[in-house]
């Protein structure tokens, strides 16, 4: 699927017709958390992401765009 380099993730997910799970205001709940299994995105969150977690290859896609190609365990 196309996600433009200005385009959240987990909206290009939920065109594609992709059932994920989401249930916040950018960034602030975690619920939209995936392992970022390959490529680079960038991340501008509010709260929902722990330190360890991103250090550990999470992101949230709901507050996340692209800055590359990226795969993600949806």
């Amino acid at each position: 699927m196309d996600c433009a380099a200005d385009e959240f993730i987990l909206d290009a997910v939920l065109a594609a017709g992709a059932p994920v799970p989401s249930s916040c205001t950018p960034g602030m709940r975690g619920a939209c958390k995936f392992s970022l299994l390959g490529g680079t995105g960038e991340m501008n969150h509010a709260g929902g992401i722990r330190p360890g977690e991103i250090a550990a290859g999470k992101i949230l896609i709901c507050c996340s765009t692209p800055t590359g190609d990226l795969v993600i365990d949806a």
